[in-house]
């Protein structure tokens, strides 16, 4: 699944959310409020509780014996949720970071003399990864619509099984699922932490790299405010899914059946219903900033890569021109919809 939430033995996800629920419907929500360090630690116990690296113990010839490579990090039991084994890793180069260390060291990033507020916290893949995201600073707005008011955070992953370095991404959308996770750590204002050496010695470094918040809140401000004034008729629309996603061809240009095929067709259709049905692009219908806003929601929300020994040569290269990670659907269509006014506006910043 594309939330890859952890779950309480009770069914309920380790998950607390802040203002507004998550696009999955699932955890603590804290309506209208931000939440603080204190009530997180009380609503989802399991993402602030200690982990231990334990020794990892095999059997030979009928006696355990400690593992001289590996330790086994151990969740402590908090809440209703018992002891776990949350990672195998490395003695030698992984160093363990709680994630009460991580709030402290992202605070440290922000420079705030205050207690950071909390957007959204929780655990994923069965309790290996660690996501957390803090308010950075004030809203950017579109001006006159109420609708495209944008959060500033500083999302923070760290994980228990080596899978992800401590990293923090400065970006304008919260982390509450493993699409999210996946989507921050595609930005390019972020900073990694490696699991080794000291953390004290890496804070001015991070600060640097996050540096350009306020330059990137500005150049965001200028694109939805560009093409918020671009309007698109319905036929344009049309066009404009149709040249985002092409339909797979042969080497002699003739349309290519099969999964390839319907994927592409899958995939326009589900951007077009984005466009035209759903309410958060509602107010902004009819403009290049919808067209851009429907494909963002499908790749924050919607979008699912899947790898199978199935997929075949053709279809393989059709996710790498559409939706490879280093080149976001989002971000060809911002190229697509992009005018010469905009990018003149762009560049003189």
């Amino acid at each position: 699944m594309p939330a890859e939430l952890a779950y309480r033995e009770d069914g309920t996800a380790i998950m607390a959310v802040a203002e507004t629920p998550a696009w999955h419907g699932e955890g603590f929500t804290a309506l209208g409020r931000r939440l603080t360090l204190e009530e997180l630690e009380t609503v989802v116990p399991e993402w602030a509780a200690p982990v231990e690296a334990r020794p990892l113990l095999s059997v030979t010839n009928g006696y355990p014996q400690a593992v001289a490579t590996h330790v086994a990090n151990t969740r402590l039991a908090a809440g209703s949720s018992p002891e776990k084994v949350v990672g195998i890793v490395g003695k030698r180069r992984y160093q363990l970071v709680q994630n009460l260390e991580a709030f402290r060291l992202a605070e440290g990033i922000m420079g705030l003399q205050e207690e950071a507020q909390v957007a959204s916290a929780g655990l994923l893949r069965d309790g290996s990864v660690a996501i957390l995201t803090l308010y950075l600073g004030e809203d950017y707005l579109v001006p006159g619509l109420e609708s495209e008011r944008r959060g500033r955070y500083l999302n923070v992953v760290n994980s228990f099984d080596a899978s992800y370095a401590l990293t923090a991404v400065n970006s304008d959308v919260r982390m509450v699922c493993a699409n999210t996770l996946r989507w921050n750590l595609r930005q390019p204002r972020k900073v990694a932490i490696r699991h080794t050496g000291l953390m004290a010695d890496k804070l001015e470094h991070a600060r640097r790299a996050l540096g350009l918040a306020d330059r990137y809140a500005q150049l965001q401000a200028i694109v939805a405010e560009h093409l918020v004034e671009e309007t698109v008729t319905a036929a344009k629309a049309e066009e404009f899914f149709a040249t985002l996603v092409p339909l797979p061809v042969d080497s002699a240009g003739k349309a290519q059946e099969g999964r390839a095929l319907n994927n592409a067709r899958q995939l326009r259709e589900a951007l077009a219903n984005l466009y035209w049905t759903n309410p958060t692009v509602a107010p902004v219908q009819g403009s290049r900033w919808g067209l851009l806003q429907a494909v963002t929601f499908y790749t924050n929300h919607q979008q699912e890569r899947r790898q199978t020994a199935l997929s075949t040569t053709s279809e393989n290269r059709f996710e790498a021109v559409v939706l490879d990670d280093s080149s976001p659907l989002e971000a060809k269509a911002q190229r697509l919809l992009e005018t010469t006014k905009l990018r003149t506006a762009l560049a003189a910043v």
